[in-house]
């Protein structure tokens, strides 16, 4: 009895939920063929076309994850700017699976062949998959482009380089995509590497965007209450001069006027403790301008669109 051969080790069960996320490719250069793959006896396909290129996320090894998820968005951001060239990152492959279908993709392992059948479901010509990792001092990265059609690795970049905060990594995204594609020009006006917009957001200001209006409501408040013990103080010093005056022509009670006086005191006191506060922390909040993270940077390993990644 013949043997079986073995099937590549992929959900094969979730292809049928990938196959209608090549909607996703619907644009106007090649919206004819976004659902249906393209055969493998049609060559010129992806010339006549466009090619269309799909990133898998990047495995951070060792590498932190958030900074792999920053290289991964600007790697995507980086391939967009190739001539006549569609790119889907995984993330938007994600968010249109199902939860049981997302496990069993990641039952897929990185055999060419499982892959290749991953990009033929979304309607890809070429997958780019790649690794991070930390060796020693230094750092080393990796991409493979995998041809759908052919199911095997046609083009690969590979990197070793001391270890910083990560913009070595992005440094070397320009390098990789053209050794990647070689034979893919940049659009007009574009030019190669990585923003200097994504490298600050491997080091992103320390404070979130809610203290500038919470640091400014406070001292707003402070300002607020400053001015109520200013009318307190003005209507206990009122009291107090009348009463003074009326002590000049009749018996008034030395309690009476003692009580008026040290309100009159503590109002004054709490007015001018009150408003140094308010302006202290007004300007504080101020000075925290150039450290507060208003462009959410800290939360680019969320899913966050890597600058300039339009499709």
């Amino acid at each position: 009895m013949a043997a079986r051969s073995r099937r590549p080790r992929c959900a094969r069960g979730t292809l049928c939920t990938l196959a209608w996320c090549a909607a996703l490719f619907a644009l106007p250069q090649w919206s004819a063929v976004a659902i249906a793959p393209a055969h493998a006896d049609d060559a010129d396909a992806p010339r006549r076309r466009g090619l269309r290129i799909a990133v898998i996320d990047l495995d951070a090894g060792t590498v932190d994850a958030r900074l792999a998820r920053v290289v991964t968005e600007s790697l995507v951001a980086e391939l967009r700017k190739l001539e006549r060239v569609s790119v889907i990152s995984y993330d938007e492959v994600r968010a249109m699976l199902s939860l049981e279908a997302d496990k069993q993709l990641a039952g897929c392992d990185e055999a060419e062949s499982c892959l290749a059948e991953i990009a033929d479901a979304i309607g890809a010509d070429n997958l780019i998959t790649g690794t991070l990792a930390r060796v020693g001092g230094d750092h080393v990265m990796g991409f493979k482009r995998i041809a759908q059609a052919e199911a095997r690795a046609v083009g690969g970049f590979n990197k070793r380089v001391p270890a910083g905060n990560g913009e070595e990594f992005l440094a070397e995204i320009g390098p990789a995509v053209a050794e990647l594609f070689p034979d893919v020009a940049l659009r007009e006006g574009q030019v190669r590497g990585v923003s200097k917009e994504a490298a600050r957001r491997l080091s992103p200001p320390p404070l979130p965007p809610w203290v500038l209006p919470a640091g400014l409501a406070t001292s707003g408040v402070v300002l607020v209450a400053a001015c109520g013990a200013a009318l307190l103080q003005a209507l206990s010093q009122q009291e107090y001069t009348a009463l003074a005056e009326e002590s000049a022509q009749h018996v008034v009670g030395g309690r009476s006027l003692v009580a008026a006086g040290g309100r009159a005191q503590t109002a004054e006191l709490a007015g001018w403790v009150l408003l140094a506060t308010g302006l202290s922390t007004g300007a504080a909040t101020l000075v925290a301008l150039p450290f507060i993270d208003f462009a959410g940077d800290a939360d680019a390993g969320i899913g966050r669109a890597a600058p300039g990644a339009t499709p």
